[in-house]
């Protein structure tokens, strides 16, 4: 499952896992640290002192603290302490879940992947893709580069899955492909 550790995808990989105990390889950009089970277990009010931190950091590092680099920082904490939740939840549904921090358009990072994947449960059911960048823009406001990185996550990032996959052996019974 690409781009699985959060959102729409992780939603429906939790439907799946209620009806059967399955084996997911999720493979997102969310890198989940020692820190996420603290980080999951955050109300607002620890979400604005981490905010306060993130700002004070800035500040002695020299960076300008601006919205969008403190949300920025918030964010990617956000997405680990959902992505630590998600695959607890799975797992408490009898799942077992093996999270890959990557970067779907990177071909060695994919491969390894999905040769661990082959090493570990022989085959490979279903692929869902679902990785994606969001850039919450008009189309008329986006620029060429932004328009490119959106689409290449989806394209490209699936042309790696599938080549991975069919060079291993290990062709998908079924393939499942999320747009934006």
């Amino acid at each position: 499952v690409s781009g699985g550790g959060g959102g729409i995808p992780a939603a429906c990989i939790k439907r799946l896992a209620e009806q059967h105990p399955l084996t997911f390889f999720i493979l997102d950009r969310t890198v989940v640290t020692p820190r996420a089970e603290q980080l999951a277990s955050f109300g607002p009010e620890q979400w604005e002192d981490e905010k306060r931190r993130i700002v004070e950091g800035m500040k002695r590092d020299g960076i300008t603290p601006t919205p969008v680099k403190v949300e920025r920082q918030l964010g990617a904490l956000r997405a680990e302490a959902e992505a630590y939740r998600n695959i607890n939840h799975l797992r408490s549904l009898g799942c077992e879940v093996i999270l890959r921090s990557m970067d779907i358009r990177d071909a060695e990072a994919v491969d390894r992947a999905v040769q661990e994947a082959g090493e570990l449960c022989g085959r490979v059911d279903v692929v869902i893709h679902a990785a994606g960048i969001d850039i919450s823009k008009a189309l008329k406001g986006k620029s060429i580069e932004q328009i490119e990185n959106v689409v290449s996550v989806k394209v490209d990032g699936m042309l790696r899955l599938l080549d991975s996959l069919k060079r291993r052996g290990l062709p998908p019974r079924r393939i499942v492909g999320f747009g934006s």
